[in-house]
């Protein structure tokens, strides 16, 4: 039995057939909340700064402290 198999039926008391479809229920819900973890953490990524990891806005590359450290003579 693989992974998912054994999550949902650790006994092995299941039908093969209801064991399949539990398991792929528990595969879909499994990768459906990586997905929304990945895009919480890329939502995250945007509202900080590349350069220092100070906030900054979410259409900008660095923060306006950095941008002003770049733009000085």
């Amino acid at each position: 039995m693989d992974r998912f198999e054994r999550e949902v039926d650790p006994d092995g008391m299941l039908t093969p057939q209801e064991r399949a479809k539990r398991a792929e229920w528990a595969r879909k819900a499994h990768m459906q909340r990586m997905a929304m973890k990945s895009a919480a953490a890329r939502q995250r990524r945007k509202l900080i700064c590349q350069t220092c990891g100070h906030a900054k806005d979410p259409k900008a590359q660095r923060c306006p402290d950095c941008l002003n450290k770049i733009r000085e003579p």
